[in-house]
Order: C-alpha cells, then sequence, then structure tokens
C-alpha cells in the first residue's frame, strides 16, 4: 500500500518514530475487520443455534426426552450462550481499543482533522458515530448484544421450565 500521508510539519507525538506507523496502522484496521467479521458471524450463528436447538430439543424426533435431561440440555447451553456473550462483550472493547488507536494515529500521525475535509464525510474514519436512536434511547452494538444474547438465554432457560411443568 502506498504512504497514506506525511506527518504534519512540527507537529510529532511522543510516541512517533517507534515505527512504521503505516504499518502499524494497517495492522490496527486489519485486527478491526477481524474482530468485526467475528461478531457478525456470532450475530448470524447464536439465534440459529438457538433456535434449531430449543425446536429439537423440545420436538426430539422418535422419542421423548427425559424432562431432567431437558432441564440440564437447556440450562448447559444458556451458561453457553452466556460464555459467548461474554467473550463477544471482550471482543467490542478490543475493537473500540483498535478504533481509538486507529482513531489517534489518524490525527497525530497523518494529520487528518475534520475541518480539512471538506469533501469527505462528516466525520473521520474511525471517530465516533452517534448511535441510532431507538424508543429514544441510544441503540449501540452493546444494546444489540445484551438483547440478543439474553433473549437466547431466556430461550434455553424457558425450555427447561416448560419440560418440567
Amino acid at each position: 500500500m502506498e504512504q497514506l500521508h506525511e506527518v504534519a510539519a512540527g507537529r510529532q507525538p511522543h510516541w512517533a518514530g517507534q515505527g512504521d506507523l503505516n504499518n502499524v496502522y494497517q495492522e490496527i484496521c486489519a485486527n478491526i475487520r477481524a474482530t468485526d467479521e467475528v461478531s457478525l458471524k456470532l450475530l448470524a450463528a447464536v439465534p440459529l443455534v438457538t433456535g434449531v436447538g430449543i425446536v429439537l430439543l423440545m420436538r426430539a424426533p422418535g422419542g421423548r426426552i427425559p424432562d431432567i435431561a431437558i432441564v440440564l440440555l437447556s440450562v448447559f447451553a444458556s451458561l453457553v450462550t452466556f460464555a459467548v456473550y461474554r467473550w463477544e462483550r471482550k471482543n467490542a472493547e478490543n475493537c473500540r481499543h483498535f478504533r481509538r488507536w486507529a482513531a489517534a494515529l489518524e490525527q497525530d500521525f497523518f494529520g487528518l482533522r475534520q475541518e480539512d475535509l471538506e469533501s469527505a464525510p462528516m466525520v473521520l474514519p474511525h471517530a465516533r458515530i452517534a448511535a441510532p436512536r431507538f424508543l429514544g434511547l441510544a441503540w449501540t452494538k452493546t444494546e444489540a448484544l445484551a438483547l440478543l444474547y439474553g433473549a437466547a438465554i431466556l430461550g434455553w432457560l424457558s425450555a427447561g421450565v416448560f419440560a418440567v411443568l
């Protein structure tokens, strides 16, 4: 990839000169893409696996599964879902960390300033973007994850409760 920008004359952050920051920037952007890719795959897989799993658990082909087995499987599945949720929250924090570093490089090393971007979008590539609102509240990835994983965990636990009723 060609050299992105030269450092603004006379303005170098204290960490400049620590190596090729173009390579660091490219690596940070690759890490952002990787964390987003994993998140999107999980956002697709968790509801699908949960829905199919609950249906199969409740409508076992070829015979009835004992109630205690359904309860244990539903508790196990809800714990696994919660563990994946916690891992995904860490993944989201990693992405935020990489985005902050990318924004710092864009401003401090590449010298990008919002006021200098006349024909560009209204925000810098890794600047904070206002979250869309839903029912008057900002709806970010954090809220979407909590809703998705909460619904999956509740679904698994409900299957166990339904089995004993």
